[in-house]
């Protein structure tokens, strides 16, 4: 019947960005199935660990560090900092997943670094989601624009 469809297809995994600002992380979930995005501010790096672990993002995985971590962004080399943002599973997290026979952290996206730059000036009208939506839609179509 047709139950066996869904089995066969997992839903597709959601893009995420991660903006760090001063009030704690923003998390832009966009689900091209849905069509819908899905903005969650204020989180501290262990909720933002949590909803990566339990809703694995699709590759790649954007970050958009913020102004204090603006030398993060300069791609050559990706400085050992990024490596280790607090939210991104941890090298012996990588080996319980691959012990444990889970798909967990081992399937773990690249991780992209988009410079501050795309971020638009904060601007009468425009709410802070609104600037994180924007530059990871833009990120994502560029992405595929670019494939």
């Amino acid at each position: 019947g047709n139950g066996d469809t869904l089995v066969t297809s997992p839903p597709s995994r959601p893009y995420v960005g991660v903006i760090s600002t001063s009030a704690g992380y923003t998390v832009v979930e966009i689900s091209s199935e849905e069509q819908s995005v899905r903005i969650s501010e204020r989180l501290t790096s262990e909720a933002v660990a949590c909803r990566l672990a339990a809703y694995p993002p699709a590759d790649p995985l954007f970050y958009v560090p913020s102004p204090g971590e603006q030398e993060l962004a300069s791609p050559y080399p990706v400085s050992s900092k990024v490596r280790h943002l607090p939210f991104l599973p941890s090298r012996t997290d990588h080996a319980a997943a691959i012990d444990g026979g889970g798909s967990g952290a081992s399937s773990f996206p690249r991780l992209k670094v988009l410079p501050l730059t795309l971020m638009q000036e904060p601007a009468p009208g425009l709410s802070d989601l609104e600037r994180a939506r924007r530059v990871i839609v833009k990120a994502l179509i560029d992405m595929t624009e670019n494939y």
